[in-house]
């Protein structure tokens, strides 16, 4: 009795994996159509995921506060950071804040500043960020010396990119 032809030898011997097949069907160098736009290859590109966090409020006339504004298990990059008063702020002389690393276990390691002095409710401060590398396992916090002498509040929001 003659045996059964069987294609599953001959598939994998003679044929070239599917991805090398659409590697040469898929094309990586189309240029874009001048009334369309579409440049293909950026379809092939990793998704940019951009959002905005913020924190609680950190009473500054208070004792010593790290209110938690950003956590990821996976690394990321701080975009801009935004310092809100969410609350008027007095005329006293400001106090030590800072943006911090619980990775770094720094208070500064984003930003370091004063707090703001005769500002209206929702002044909104960008601050110049010292670094930009979110490790990951590591928390963005704001932090406030605390001790001022007079009102006010203050949130941190930040803008991450993955």
């Amino acid at each position: 009795m003659a045996e059964p032809k069987s294609n599953a030898s001959k598939s994998s011997e003679n044929q070239t994996p599917v991805i090398d097949v659409l590697a040469q069907i898929i094309p990586t160098n189309i240029t874009p159509l001048p009334e369309k736009g579409i440049h293909y290859p950026d379809l092939y590109e990793k998704p940019i995921i951009k959002f905005f966090n913020s924190s609680d409020a950190a009473d500054l006339s208070g004792g010593v506060t790290r209110k938690v504004c950003f956590y990821t298990a996976t690394g990321a990059t701080l975009i801009s950071a935004y310092l809100i008063y969410s609350e008027n702020t007095s005329a006293n002389e400001g106090i030590s804040i800072g943006i911090g690393s619980s990775l770094n276990t720094d208070a500064y390691y984003y930003y370091v500043g004063t707090s703001e002095v005769n500002k209206d409710q929702w002044y909104v401060k960008e601050v110049t960020l010292l670094n930009t590398v979110i490790g990951a396992g590591d928390a963005i916090y704001l932090y406030s010396a605390g001790g001022k002498v007079g009102i006010g509040e203050i949130n941190l929001a930040i803008q991450v990119q993955y």
